[in-house]
Formats: C-alpha cells, structure tokens, sequence
C-alpha cells in the first residue's frame, strides 16, 4: 500500500520483469492509520487486538 501527498499528481513505475500491477485510486482518506506488520487500523489498541487474535487462532488458516 503506498499513499501519496494530495498536491502530487505523478507516478512512475519501471518493472524489471514482467508482472501485473493493480492501480486504485479514492478520496483521500482523513482517518489516522496505525500499521504494524501485516495489520492496518486506526488505533493501537485495535493492532493489539489484532496480533492477539491472530496470535490466538481466531482468524482462521492460511
């Protein structure tokens, strides 16, 4: 997940190899995001959380 600053409008991308990229765009989102490894929220606890249930089984298989 990569996001940009509103005011800049370019995008560059060079591959090496081939491959596939998906591009979306939204409006700009005005929430505060916490992120820590593969988990994204908007608030610490609910990262905690996350790990834990992860951590726990409770988000099922992979």
């Amino acid at each position: 997940m990569v996001y940009f600053e509103p005011e800049k409008g370019k995008i560059k991308i060079s591959i090496l190899e081939s491959g596939k990229i998906l591009l979306l765009s939204a409006e700009q989102w005005k929430e505060k995001v916490v992120a820590h490894g593969p988990f994204v929220m908007n608030r610490e606890i609910e990262i905690m959380e996350a790990i834990r249930d992860f951590e726990t089984g409770q988000m099922g298989r992979m």
